[in-house]
């Protein structure tokens, strides 16, 4: 049922958690593109009809975004420089009644 969907493996956790009356944040970054978005959306609402979505984004700011990657502690970051130049900006489109919110500079490592 889940299959293709980005983070399938965990969503029929989410899934039962929702059921049961409980809220959740989802945070995944190929939600920033509508065809995995919307293959997330379909599983969700045929499974929780009533389900009230509140969709907070951060900018698509890809300076910012690939500033923060190469100032952070963490890993692969030529990979994650074109998640974010080749994958997800040039696709990234905000859902209808979405919250953008600022990326955060973070502060250099000092050497």
């Amino acid at each position: 049922m889940f299959e293709g969907i980005v983070g399938g493996n965990e969503l029929p956790e989410v899934i039962k958690w929702l059921q049961a009356g409980n809220d959740c944040i989802i945070e995944e970054i190929s939600y920033c593109v509508p065809e995995f978005r919307n293959a997330l959306l379909q599983a969700m609402r045929e499974a929780v009809p009533d389900l009230a979505i509140e969709w907070v984004c951060l900018e698509n700011d890809l300076e910012l975004a690939n500033f923060n990657v190469l100032h952070r502690d963490k890993g692969d970051v030529e990979r994650h420089l074109i998640i974010n130049t080749r994958n997800v900006s040039p696709r990234y489109t905000y859902p209808d009644g979405a919250t953008p919110v600022p990326i955060h500079r973070i502060t250099p490592k000092s050497c």
